[in-house]
C-alpha cells in the first residue's frame, strides 16, 4: 500500500483555501508545502480555479515580497479604523480577509461525502493520479464557495432568508 497514492483531504483544504484568500485579497498568494520529503510551491492567483504548481527550480526567479495573508473573522473592539504596524523584526504585511469559515467548512463536510465521492478515499495507481483527484476536488471547493457567495448577495436570496429567520 502506497498512502502517497491516496488523495490528501488537508491538502485539498489547504489549496481551495489558499485560492479563496487569493481571491478575497486581490493579490496572488504563494504557498509552500512540503510533502513526502519534497517542496512543492503553489501561486493562487485571484479569479483562477486553483492555485498552480510553480516549478521549483523556477522559485528562484520570484521576489520574496514578505507579504502573507491572515485570516480572521474580526477586528478586535477599538481597533477599527486602526492602522497596525508591523515590529521592526517583522517584515510581513498583513491583509484583512474575512473568510466565511463556516460555510466552507458545510462545502468541504458535503465534498469530502464518502458516499457521494467515494474516489476520494480510494488508492490510485500513480501517486500524480491521486495529485490530480486533489486538484480537481480543490477546484469543486472554490466553484461551490464562489457559487454561494454569489447567490448570498442577491436581493432574492437575502430577502428570502430574511422572511426564514423572523
Amino acid at each position: 500500500m502506497n498512502v502517497n497514492a491516496y488523495p490528501s483531504r488537508i491538502y485539498i483544504r489547504c489549496l481551495a483555501r489558499t485560492q479563496l484568500l487569493a481571491d478575497l485579497a486581490g493579490v496572488a498568494v504563494t504557498i509552500c508545502v512540503n510533502r513526502c520529503n519534497s517542496t512543492f510551491t503553489y501561486v493562487a492567483t485571484p479569479g483562477e480555479a486553483c492555485p498552480k504548481k510553480v516549478n521549483n527550480s523556477n522559485t528562484a526567479n520570484f521576489i520574496d515580497m514578505g507579504l502573507s495573508v491572515k485570516a480572521h473573522q474580526k477586528r478586535p473592539s477599538g481597533m477599527a479604523g486602526q492602522q497596525l504596524s508591523p515590529s521592526t523584526n517583522e517584515k510581513q504585511v498583513e491583509l484583512e480577509v474575512d473568510i466565511d469559515r463556516d460555510l466552507l467548512a458545510d462545502v468541504v463536510a458535503t465534498v469530502f461525502n464518502a458516499k457521494a465521492n467515494p474516489h476520494l478515499y480510494q488508492e490510485y495507481k500513480s501517486e500524480s493520479d491521486a495529485r490530480q483527484v486533489e486538484e480537481d476536488t480543490a477546484k469543486v471547493i472554490v466553484s461551490a464557495y464562489r457559487h454561494i457567495k454569489a447567490n448570498a448577495a442577491s436581493s432574492v436570496v437575502r430577502a428570502l432568508n430574511a422572511s426564514y429567520n423572523k
